[in-house]
């Protein structure tokens, strides 16, 4: 029974994992960014305003790409999803709509179009979400920026 008492013991803590920042991937963002920049400095054509315009969309998707998966690793958790909707894309992409059960019991849906081509209609998908509101949710598999290792839960 020494398996029972440690469950016992553990109560209600679920599993966790540290979240890994991908440093690499805004550096990689940055560096794009910066050479649009300069080429919009010193090109005189209309090269300018296009390149000017991509530095700009590119800065700021990587800056709400960082703040929105920030959002969610802030103390999070894992849950197993299941696939409630699969819309393929012609290029191979799809975007997903899934539900899982959080920690709290309750029933939570979320939906993704990045980085989900291994989807099928019913089938499992990990789900990562804040533990504070489960509402911000995101699949694994759906970070850019950053990568998780898993952490079993602490001795009480």
């Amino acid at each position: 029974m020494p398996e029972l008492e440690s469950r016992f013991e553990l109560g209600n803590q679920a599993p966790t994992f540290p979240p890994i920042f991908r440093l690499y991937a805004v550096v990689l963002a940055a560096c794009i960014a910066l050479t649009l920049a300069w080429v919009a400095y010193i090109d005189t054509a209309w090269g300018r305003y296009f390149a000017g315009f991509l530095c700009l969309v590119i800065g700021a998707m990587t800056v709400a790409g960082v703040r929105r998966e920030s959002g969610v690793v802030q103390n999070c958790l894992l849950a197993p999803g299941t696939v409630t909707s699969l819309h393929r894309g012609r290029r191979g992409g799809a975007h997903v709509t899934y539900s899982f059960r959080a920690f709290d019991g309750k029933e939570y849906k979320g939906a993704s179009f990045w980085n989900v081509h291994r989807a099928e209609l019913g089938g499992s998908i990990p789900v990562v979400y804040a533990a504070v509101d489960p509402q911000r949710n995101l699949p694994k598999s759906g970070f850019l920026f950053y990568d998780f290792k898993p952490r079993t839960p602490r001795e009480v």
